[in-house]
């Protein structure tokens, strides 16, 4: 059974989707057909809620390179069209990945946010200052990892260091959509529909 399908193109002729059984799955680009499985993760636990294993964040490409990372347990690396795992990590996810140069950032089911070099899948730097606040997925923007949460801020951490560099209140109704940015600008969609472009906060605005 696939949950929310979505499609991601390779640079090979290989497309993925997520699925609710712990997979990744490979398809032909051009017949459709599956190709290969990438297990991220088993069910366990004694509980049906322990066992959720699905995949529900878009798997991330970067040239024969994919990563993705499950609700309840693994985050993975894997090459592309090795089919062959780079490492394994243990973070749990349900919301989509942000990459730079270097390193890959992620929002896990407590709001954490991490930095998770690519190379090798150690991590850079954790910051939990934002627990239970509903947390979005991140993005980066200008050496900074951008996240915002449910009371409407939108936080710009350190990129190096996953410190706090500033914060800014962006809408009331709240933030639970990542960011998306381009070279100039920082784009937030609000939970009322209200697009908001922004850069750099350069102090607190509360």
């Amino acid at each position: 059974t696939i949950s929310h399908e979505s499609l991601l193109t390779f640079s090979n002729p290989f497309v993925s989707n997520k699925a609710a059984n712990g997979n990744v799955n490979i398809v032909s680009q051009e017949s459709g057909v599956l190709i290969h499985q990438l297990k991220v993760n088993n069910a366990n636990g004694a509980t049906r809620i322990a066992r959720l294993n699905d995949v529900n964040s878009t798997p991330l490409s970067i040239m024969n390179e994919v990563y993705s990372v499950a609700f309840n347990g693994n985050f993975q690396g894997f090459l592309i069209p090795e089919f062959t795992s780079m490492w394994k990590r243990q973070y749990s996810s349900c919301l989509d990945l942000a990459s730079d140069s270097t390193d890959i950032a992620l929002t896990d089911v407590s709001g954490h946010v991490y930095s998770i070099i690519r190379v090798d899948g150690t991590q850079r730097w954790a910051n939990t200052r934002l627990t239970y606040r509903g947390v979005t997925a991140p993005a980066y923007f200008k050496r900074h990892v951008v996240v915002g949460d449910y009371e409407g801020y939108v936080y710009f951490l350190d990129d190096a260091t996953g410190e706090i560099k500033s914060m800014r209140m962006i809408d009331s109704s709240g933030l639970y959509t990542a960011p998306v940015s381009d070279e100039d600008y920082l784009y937030i969609q609000s939970r009322d529909g209200t697009l908001y472009a922004v850069d750099i906060a350069e102090k607190n605005e509360e």
